[in-house]
């Protein structure tokens, strides 16, 4: 993306900037996320990448000598059980989105691999994307009682994209809560654009001076270099 930097330009004795991936696989968010990393790397912060999925699509954009965590997986009935632990409230009303879904997040089965990274790498700060990572990223941080700090963004519209049009849906206002609940423990909640910051302050009942806008860093040195 840009230079690279010699070793000896590398900031020593800082904790890694971790990014949170679901997997290398060819979306608009991991491609934008692997920007911002390989920035950071050329700029000389030591960064790592752990992935909670097995897609390697975007393997090869993975700036060099960085080398991916893969977190495993374990079973969805004990990440359950995790989720529950990490947090009470999942117990009560919350519980619908996650918690008692037929059919939850696949990225909940690394939340008990991925509060053991945080425990033992303690990184200088994490950032997510996608929601239901996102939603992972924050029990795992209560569940292995890290400070780290959370860097959760948002690329779409969740109104849209998670509920859709049908506004009765109970989705809308259990998981609703349940953002609103689990993010207000970030320590930034990044959006692409001001209409996905709007969008979610509105449907997480976020104040809006919570959400930051940040657009995509699309426009790259080796975009440039292929036109």
């Amino acid at each position: 993306m840009t230079e690279a930097v010699s070793p000896a330009q590398v900031k020593t004795g800082v904790r890694p900037i971790a990014f949170l991936l679901p997997g290398l696989g060819g979306g608009g968010t991991e491609r934008v996320l692997l920007n911002c990393m390989s920035a950071l790397a050329a700029r000389g912060w030591p960064v790592s990448l752990v992935l909670a999925g097995d897609a390697t699509t975007l393997l090869s954009e993975v700036p060099s000598g960085v080398a991916p965590n893969w977190l495993k997986q374990t079973a969805c009935w004990r990440a359950r059980l995790e989720a529950a632990r990490a947090h009470p409230l999942l117990v009560g009303a919350l519980s619908r989105p996650l918690l008692a879904a037929k059919r939850p997040p696949r990225q909940l089965c690394y939340l008990t691999a991925l509060a053991a990274y945080l425990r033992h790498a303690q990184p200088r700060a994490v950032i997510s994307g996608l929601t239901s990572l996102n939603i992972v990223l924050l029990l795992a941080r209560r569940l292995a009682g890290a400070a780290t700090p959370a860097i959760v963004t948002e690329h779409s519209q969740l109104s849209a994209d998670i509920v859709g049009a049908n506004r009765s849906d109970w989705r809308r206002h259990r998981l609703g809560r349940l953002l609103g609940e689990l993010y207000g423990q970030a320590a930034a909640i990044v959006a692409v654009s001001q209409g996905v910051a709007d969008d979610l302050a509105s449907f997480a009942t976020i104040g809006p001076q919570r959400v930051t806008t940040i657009y995509n860093p699309v426009i790259t040195p080796s975009l440039l270099r292929q036109a």
